[in-house]
């Protein structure tokens, strides 16, 4: 079995500061209700789709398009950036489960709430808070 424990921080004027009463709260209750549907590999698959949703064909191309731009300026740069992404476990899984869901069209059945959370932690800037 495995564990982690986490203690909430934030960044202030004066560095580092421990989260307290209300803020703490308000984040372990957010940190709940983001990991109550990774207790089960279902929950966990769907918030995999979810990312895959997110990412979609323009993610990729967009990706691909970088690291072409980056092979035409920094040759070396640009190869070993799309070497990472073949032959990385997790980008290499991320690619192929992608690929595979626009081939049999199965983007749009992601669960609604897979893609709202996906796209909410993903579109968050510094500073935002957390909606309750």
């Amino acid at each position: 079995m495995s564990a982690i424990q986490i203690i909430p921080y934030e960044i202030g004027p004066c560095g580092l500061m421990r989260l307290k009463e209300e803020k703490l709260q308000g984040i372990l209750k957010k940190l709940d209700a983001l990991s109550a549907p990774l207790e089960n590999a279902h929950g966990i698959a769907d918030a995999w789709h979810g990312f895959l949703n997110y990412y979609g064909a323009d993610g990729f191309k967009n990706e691909i398009r970088h690291m072409m731009n980056r092979f035409e300026n920094e040759r070396a740069k640009g190869a070993a950036m799309f070497r990472n992404r073949l032959t990385t476990l997790q980008h290499s899984h991320h690619l192929t489960d992608l690929m595979t869901r626009i081939m049999d069209d199965t983007m749009d059945e992601t669960p609604a709430w897979a893609v709202a959370q996906v796209a909410e932690y993903f579109t968050r800037k510094v500073g935002d808070e957390w909606p309750a």
